[in-house]
């Protein structure tokens, strides 16, 4: 719901508040540390970011960092994923190439090491390893952060 909203330029409100003996929901500490955890290794795509357009293409949301630049591709799973896709194809967006950039790196956020990627007309395609889709990473989206791209 996070990456939907801010994907969008919206702001979550995550509404927890204390009962009236002044504590907690046993649930509203499971979905804050679930999303501290995520947040830990993805928040560059969520903080100081604007929304792009076409905003999302299928399951994959996109946001830019205002500072950087970078744009973030979030990939959705639906509740039946438990693992990241071997390839994962974007039509609308393209990372930068040419003699004015070194080229443009894609990165799985929380792995070390790029991505590879080749251009597919006005998209691209990145292949996720093997050891990247069975990295252990948290389930509930996965951010590709790619350093430039190519604008139309």
């Amino acid at each position: 719901m996070l990456v939907d909203i801010v994907s969008k330029g919206g702001n979550l409100l995550l509404n927890i508040a204390p009962s009236p003996l002044g504590e907690f929901d046993e649930g509203a500490y499971v979905l804050l540390d679930q999303i501290g955890k995520w947040m830990n290794v993805n928040s560059e795509a969520i903080y100081a970011s604007r929304p792009i357009a076409p905003y999302k293409e299928g399951k994959v949301a996109l946001t830019q960092n205002r500072h950087s630049k970078a744009v973030y591709a979030i990939y959705l799973p639906s509740a039946e994923e438990h693992t990241l896709p071997s390839k994962m194809w974007l039509t609308t967006i393209q990372p930068e190439q040419g003699a004015s950039v070194q080229g443009a790196s894609v990165k799985m956020l929380g792995i070390p090491g790029n991505l590879e990627w080749e251009s597919v007309n006005e998209g691209f395609v990145v292949t996720i390893p093997d050891q990247i889709q069975n990295a252990g990473l948290p389930i509930e989206a996965w951010v590709l952060k790619i350093s430039s791209v190519k604008t139309q």
